[in-house]
């Protein structure tokens, strides 16, 4: 009786801590269809858009990211066509990868942990604004962290009756969370580690290793041959390697830590106190995982936002164990705890969501749309306005001091004058960006201000 009764209260339990993370997934969702769109969400827009209209990557525009990310926005444009639907329809993608690296934090901590500390893991990880933030933006890190967190979760899954399937499922997983985005050949190095650690262990032989990285060569050969079949292999090198790595415009992760810590101050806070309360070896993985996440960002030359993500579920698991512990059985305890990041975060993802909204941005780019035709160019510059109509150099963004056309100007002798290719190309629309001198002849007898935005011209018919 007693053991019906104490399963009754935890089934309530757990209830009212399933509503509290609907709830928060329903903000997260309200966040996801208005908040403001970042700068790389336009640029894999457009990426998608060019190569649906026949541009090849690498060769007819600069790109420095594998295409794969891309290819599966594709059937979004070919729904919706030159549309900002096709932003919205992205947004909504995105939020279903959002809500499958979700389940998957959950079902790590399952494994690693139990059933509660999952479920206080993904209420946990739904409050860190970085990682909301990033996840719901169209952009490759979101499928590159699912995948990533799907090969984890095999690493603490078992097969009875087949046990080494687990470890195939891994490597495949990592392979495509490395062919989506390169920044995972950190992860690459950290599941190393990992199957040393076991092997030292004696959970996994030599031979298991070997497989596990052949099943991740094997995986990645039909994905680089089709690169390779777009552009040789020195350029692949040099546009998605050597440029990510001596980017001029680099700067210190600093900053960015700061703000990681101050948007997500209670979850550090657990996170650090959760570190006293792990037990065994599965659950100080997790830890590693964790700090190999962190510190990995000061390797990085440009190191955003987006690449606390991956740190963050797992830090979240960590912070969600001491709060388990230390409501010591007592419910409300941990509801009071976890209210405060709860609090917290509401605030930023709500308040910042109708503070910084997509309806401007949306409006610019249906002003672009309909003052220009399917077959006319424009200048951007910036990935601003520009989605759906040709551009006027290889470099369609990353034209400002320093940034990836200057970087480029240290390996190769490229010739750019934005005033020929304006003449040469005629777009109808130009943006001031990196525009110096709207005196010059081309822009002064050819193009008028626009009416509704100062930073736009348009060509005088």
């Amino acid at each position: 009786m007693f053991t019906e009764i104490k399963d009754f209260i935890n089934s309530k339990q757990t209830v009212f801590l399933l509503l509290i993370l609907l709830v928060l997934i329903a903000l997260i969702c309200y966040s996801s269809l208005f908040r403001r769109f970042d700068h790389d969400e336009f640029e894999a827009i457009h990426t998608t858009w060019k190569i649906l209209n026949g541009q090849t990557i690498f060769t007819d525009f600069y790109q420095q990211k594998n295409p794969f990310f891309h290819y599966t926005l594709i059937p979004i444009l070919q729904a919706f066509g030159e549309s900002t639907k096709v932003l919205i329809a992205g947004r909504i993608y995105i939020f279903i990868i959002y809500l499958v690296s979700l389940f998957l934090t959950y079902l790590i901590a399952k494994n690693v942990f139990d059933k509660k500390v999952a479920l206080v893991s993904a209420i946990l990880l739904s409050t860190s604004t970085i990682f909301v933030f990033k996840s719901i933006e169209i952009r490759p890190d979101s499928l590159q962290i699912m995948f990533g967190l799907a090969s984890i979760l095999f690493l603490y899954t078992k097969f009875p009756n087949r046990p080494k399937l687990n470890l195939v499922l891994s490597s495949i997983c990592l392979a495509l969370s490395f062919v989506v985005l390169q920044k995972a050949i950190f992860f690459v190095f950290m599941t190393f580690i990992l199957l040393l650690f076991r092997l030292k262990e004696k959970e996994i032989g030599f031979k298991d290793i070997c497989m596990y990285f052949l099943v991740f060569l094997v995986t990645l050969v039909p994905f680089y041959i089709h690169i390779f079949s777009l552009v040789s292999f020195e350029r692949y090198y040099e546009l998605n390697w050597v440029i990510n790595t001596k980017f001029l415009g680099g700067f210190s992760p600093v900053q960015n830590y700061q703000k990681f810590f101050t948007q997500d101050t209670f979850l550090w806070i657990f996170f650090i106190l959760g570190l006293f309360e792990l037990r065994h070896s599965k659950q100080k993985e997790i830890a590693f995982i964790a700090f190999y996440a962190l510190i990995h960002v000061l390797f990085i030359q440009t190191p955003n936002k987006q690449y606390f993500m991956m740190a963050i579920p797992f830090m979240s698991m960590i912070g969600a164990n001491f709060v388990c512990d230390i409501s010591n059985k007592n419910f409300l305890i941990l509801l009071l705890v976890i209210t405060f990041p709860i609090v917290h975060s509401t605030q930023s993802i709500v308040g910042g969501t109708i503070r910084r909204n997509n309806h401007k941005q949306i409006q610019k780019i249906n002003y672009v749309l309909a003052n220009t035709k399917k077959d006319d160019y424009v200048y951007d510059g910036n990935i601003d306005f520009n989605l759906f109509r040709n551009d006027i150099d290889y470099f369609w963004f990353g034209v400002r001091k320093n940034g990836v056309m200057d970087t480029y100007k240290t390996f190769y002798d490229y010739d750019y004058d934005i005033y020929k290719s304006i003449n040469k190309y005629k777009p109808k629309i130009i943006s001031t960006f990196c525009v110096y001198d709207l005196n010059n002849p081309v822009i002064r007898d050819n193009y008028k201000q626009s009416p509704v935005y100062d930073n736009l011209y348009i060509m005088v018919k």
